[in-house]
């Protein structure tokens, strides 16, 4: 069974930073990023406009830590803009709460009675 990719976070990137750029620096603190497809995801607004944070995926075949990893690009200049790196984490799960049949007609009803 294949080892499964490590994903690191990058934010407070610049707006224009490019996936070279990313895979640049990591690769010149000595941090190997997986060779597929989408292992680096640059989050970007509805627009498509970068929001200035990244998620990678660390290459399977990466010796170091995600502590090691964390530490030798944490603050790494990347744009003229030190970059602050941590391990990602799954995003909490959101629940979503059903208002009961016919709630909101009764709401506005009672505002136009006013």
């Amino acid at each position: 069974m294949p080892k499964l990719a490590r994903q690191l976070y990058l934010g407070n990137l610049s707006y224009s930073t490019t996936p070279d750029q990313i895979r640049e620096a990591c690769e010149n603190c000595g941090v190997a990023i997986a060779r597929w497809n989408h292992a680096i995801r640059i989050v970007t607004d509805d627009a498509g406009r970068s929001k200035g944070f990244v998620f990678l995926d660390i290459s399977p075949d990466e010796q170091l830590s995600m502590d090691g990893i964390v530490e030798l690009i944490d603050g790494v200049l990347i744009n003229r803009r030190p970059v602050r790196a941590c391990e990602a984490r799954p995003r909490p799960t959101q629940k979503t709460v059903q208002k009961p049949h016919g709630l909101q007609d009764e709401f506005d009803a009672v505002w136009e009675d006013e």
